[in-house]
């Protein structure tokens, strides 16, 4: 991704407004099951919004959006940390990335593998975020089931739909 500018306390103020519209129509529109913002003054400095998404083969898929000083930074829980196949789930992740627009798998802070990207903060508007909302969402549902099923064989069965 190219450098991008840090962004003045008008431009955060710009993209919040942008951010919480678009998930409050998200709510209205009952396309979320569960919705949360928490103000840079109420955390560590960063804005932060929780959307919660009804999941296929999973039951939700919650997205972290977090504003940074010059993206907003998204990501998901993909699944739980892994107890073994290390190696066949990470491979086939991996394959997966080089198809995922503007996100990748990546091993988490306590060793989850989670979707995660970040755009920057100036482009920000509607269509990019149901862009990335869009992407996150199929990109769990088209993966998730085979990743379990390589990290899991013996616990996990896919769901029949």
């Amino acid at each position: 991704m190219e450098a991008t500018e840090l962004i003045d306390d008008e431009s955060r103020e710009r993209v919040v407004a942008v951010v919480s519209q678009w998930a409050q129509a998200l709510v209205a529109d009952n396309a979320v099951v569960g919705y949360e913002y928490i103000p840079r003054d109420q955390s560590d400095g960063l804005d932060r919004w929780l959307l919660r998404f009804e999941g296929i083969d999973r039951d939700f898929i919650t997205i972290w959006f977090t504003l940074d000083q010059r993206t907003l930074r998204f990501e998901t829980q993909f699944m739980p940390c892994l107890e073994g196949h290390e190696d066949q789930v990470l491979a086939y992740l991996m394959k997966c990335n080089a198809q995922l627009l503007g996100m990748a798998f990546a091993i988490g802070p306590e060793a989850s593998i989670y979707l995660m990207g970040r755009i920057p903060a100036t482009t920000l508007n509607a269509d990019a975020l149901d862009t990335v909302a869009g992407c996150t969402l199929a990109y769990v549902e088209n993966h998730f089931a085979t990743a379990m099923s390589l990290a899991f064989p013996e616990r996990y069965r896919r769901r029949k739909v």
